[in-house]
């Protein structure tokens, strides 16, 4: 029987969150390799060129860290995504039990199989005229109360089950979405900061009059642009 879809949905979930977080870690170890390239350059260049690449590398230094306090909580939720796939598949293997002991209710109960009754009056219809069963032999009849008392005890069971699983989701979800944020957060404080100490440590290099936010970046932008097009 295949899994339910919420149960295969997580597993999906799992897998791409967990593909996810193996391309942050391996953006990690590219970024630091980036950091020490960039200090060893720095270390040739004399002032100031040289004060503004160790300068920039610090500053990138704090995003660095931050990225990995995100990934850091990824791998939280990646872990608690684990844990529900389990309890989802708990979950699942009751309800193939459920299915199972339907099953076997249905053949102690030997019902016609053209009949199109529910379940609901296999298990509460009295009357010995019902279109849903034929009459079990006496002899049958302790086989159909245990069938049919095997099937209440596992829908009680089940109920439980997915009660518990539910709220299992529900902390589980609210304690990654909060840590993601927090993380987020961290991140863009980071990022702001960087690019404040970057772009001060810069001014070193780029005339007074450019120094006003992200000016220099557009006036450089704009001087390429007119060269392509005096080219073109």
């Amino acid at each position: 029987m295949a899994p339910a879809p919420s149960e295969r949905l997580l597993a999906a979930l799992l897998k791409a969150d967990t593909s996810t977080t193996t391309a942050l870690s391996s953006f990690l170890t590219a970024s630091h390799t980036s950091h020490a390239a960039l200090s060893a350059y720095a270390s040739v260049h004399q002032p100031p060129l040289g004060d503004v690449l160790r300068a920039i590398e610090a500053s990138l230094r704090g995003v660095h860290e931050a990225v990995r306090t995100y990934v850091g909580a990824m791998e939280l939720w990646t872990g608690e995504l684990g844990e529900l796939k389990e309890r989802e598949e708990e979950v699942g293997q009751v309800r193939r039990d459920r299915d199972i002991l339907v099953t076997r209710l249905i053949k102690a109960s030997k019902l016609r199989p053209a009949s199109t009754h529910g379940l609901g009056s296999l298990l509460t219809s009295s009357s010995p005229h019902s279109s849903a069963l034929s009459l079990p032999s006496p002899s049958d009849q302790p086989k159909l109360a245990h069938a049919q008392a095997e099937l209440q005890a596992c829908e009680q069971h089940l109920a439980l089950r997915q009660r518990n699983l539910d709220e299992v989701t529900k902390a589980a979800v609210a304690r990654g979405v909060m840590r993601r944020a927090a993380a987020l957060d961290e991140l863009a404080q980071a990022c702001r900061t960087a690019s404040g100490r970057a772009r001060n440590a810069i001014g070193a290099l780029v005339p007074a009059k450019y120094q006003n936010g992200t000016g220099a970046c557009i006036s450089i932008r704009r001087s390429v642009l007119l060269v392509s097009e005096k080219k073109s």
